[in-house]
């Protein structure tokens, strides 16, 4: 940087801030989310195109030679160095729009499943909250949509970056959704949105309402069941991610917003477990909750009275199994509250994972 930061004006010195912001930004391993948007290259590179990749910006359009024929205004943070030096940017809103279109143009060329596209969208979160506090800071106005627009983007992103247990991104599983719906013979009309296409609709503010912005979502996590096995990948994470969408919805919209859209609850995701087989017999599918004495662990260790532990694994049982109804309640539940309708001994608390390793349990956040 040419000029001592101390001499810029505050405008600016706003401005370098958002750069350093996006430049230096890590996800939880420490990994450098922009390392993808330095710098573009050249465009005489003669390679085949690549559907993901995870290295820099220069080797990713090198796999891209149709890269400048789909993205008519490209934009990568060394360009936007230069123009930070150079002083060419007057207004900080400038600054934000050249950093919107460098990742919307990662999220338009890139395949949802690719580590940019993944990368683009945490930015993205980011720079909007950036815009949010410095359109707060110079305006004291509310600004009714770009709040919106924070909060379902918000929403978005914690959706799409949540992993489970072995750190996979469960969005990755509705990567099959399109063969399935051509599989079932759906005409196109009747698809849902996916999740790239919710993505776009909030980059262009097309979404004022959350019970509308719910529906787009909803419509895919019910489709990708509807046509999935209960045992598959895609339904387990169609259920999980709709959990994580109605509580990070909660988070960011509940007190601020009035909307139909908060009665769906977490009962939403309550899913018919009961499943026919070709003989007509009933199975029923969940995961196992092990009590003490069928876990690993040291002898000296207390358990509470009727404590149970819920494990993730899955199993399919002959409904014919099962002895009668129970309630697992949360060791705080128990403490303070009385559960009517069930008798003491149906009654258990949980608090704890079982992982199935000797000793190794986790508290339940």
């Amino acid at each position: 940087m040419p000029i001592s930061s101390f001499r810029l004006p505050p405008h600016e010195q706003q401005m370098w801030r958002l750069y350093t912001l996006v430049r230096d930004a890590t996800d939880s391993d420490g990994r450098k989310l922009a390392s993808a948007f330095v710098r573009l290259p050249t465009k005489e590179v003669p390679c085949q195109r690549s559907a993901v990749s995870k290295t820099s910006a220069h080797i990713i359009i090198k796999e891209y030679p149709d890269y400048y024929e789909v993205i008519k205004k490209p934009m990568d943070l060394q360009r936007i160095q230069q123009r930070l030096q150079s002083r060419g940017y007057a207004r900080w809103v400038d600054i934000i729009a050249d950093m919107s279109l460098m990742l919307e143009n990662a999220c338009k060329y890139n395949e949802p499943e690719s580590d940019i596209y993944k990368d683009a969208v945490a930015l993205q979160r980011l720079v909007l909250e950036k815009k949010r506090e410095l359109g707060a800071a110079e305006d004291c106005i509310p600004r009714v949509q770009m709040e919106i627009r924070s909060m379902f983007t918000n929403i978005f992103v914690s959706v799409f970056t949540k992993k489970d247990s072995d750190g996979r991104c469960r969005c990755d599983s509705f990567a099959e959704l399109p063969e399935l719906l051509k599989a079932r013979g759906l005409p196109r009309d009747e698809w849902p949105f996916s999740l790239d296409q919710i993505k776009r609709n909030i980059d262009k503010g097309r979404y004022r309402r959350l019970d509308r912005f719910q529906k787009d979502f909803f419509d895919l996590f019910d489709r990708a069941r509807e046509l999935s096995r209960s045992d598959s990948k895609l339904f387990e994470d169609a259920t999980e991610l709709q959990l994580a969408f109605i509580k990070e919805r909660d988070a960011q919209c509940k007190g601020v917003l009035v909307s139909t859209a908060f009665t769906a609850i977490e009962n939403v995701c309550h899913y018919k477990v009961a499943i026919a087989t070709d003989t007509g017999e009933m199975m029923v599918r969940g995961k196992w909750v092990y009590r003490p004495h069928e876990t690993l662990h040291l002898a000296n260790r207390k358990f509470i009275e009727n404590e149970v532990f819920i494990t993730p694994f899955i199993d399919t049982v002959l409904a014919e199994r099962l002895s009668g109804l129970c309630m697992v309640v949360s060791v705080k539940t128990a403490l303070h509250n009385v559960v009517e309708g069930i008798k003491p001994s149906d009654l258990y608390v949980c608090e704890c994972r079982y992982l199935g390793k000797p000793r190794y349990f986790a508290k339940i956040k």
